[in-house]
């Protein structure tokens, strides 16, 4: 599912400059990272989602982080 999910970002990054929802795609991967306990992958995923210039809102950043 993780593997899926990041395809599907980084193939929506190749046809967009800005992923106005971004932060939601990325809130739910989050999400699914607490539920199957992959702190790693969480944390590769926050390392990328800043690389994107994504900003997490305070549900995001105070829920998982």
């Amino acid at each position: 599912l993780m593997q899926y999910a990041w395809q599907t970002i980084h193939f929506i990054k190749k046809k967009l400059h800005y992923l106005k929802e971004g932060e939601s795609i990325y809130w739910k991967m989050f999400e699914a990272c607490g539920k199957v306990k992959l702190p790693e992958e969480a944390r590769i995923l926050y390392e990328d989602m800043r690389s994107s210039k994504i900003e997490a809102d305070k549900i995001t950043m105070g829920t998982y982080f």
